[in-house]
């Protein structure tokens, strides 16, 4: 959500709507209503909002099995001494 906004809005896509939709939107989404009985449900969220992913599954009817790490890799990238992008 603010990670989203903070990392796409302002970048020109024509015709895409880049508005981010706040945690409560979320919560009222009616997913697990129009889920079948035995479905997946992907949730990417950032490192700072993994819980609120989690909330969402629970609030849609979902059981949360794995989480997923998607290492995302820079090779031109200049990393700290933590290996984290500087």
């Amino acid at each position: 959500w603010e990670e989203y906004r903070t990392r796409v809005c302002g970048m020109y896509v024509p015709q895409e709507d880049l508005s981010t939709w706040t945690m409560e939107e979320l919560r009222q989404l009616k997913v697990g209503d129009i889920a079948d009985t035995q479905s997946f449900c992907f949730v990417w969220c950032g490192e700072t909002h993994l819980e609120h992913g989690r909330e969402l599954l629970k609030r849609w009817g979902f059981r949360r099995v794995e989480d997923i790490c998607w290492v995302k890799t820079n090779r031109g990238a200049k990393l700290d001494r933590n290996g984290k992008v500087e």
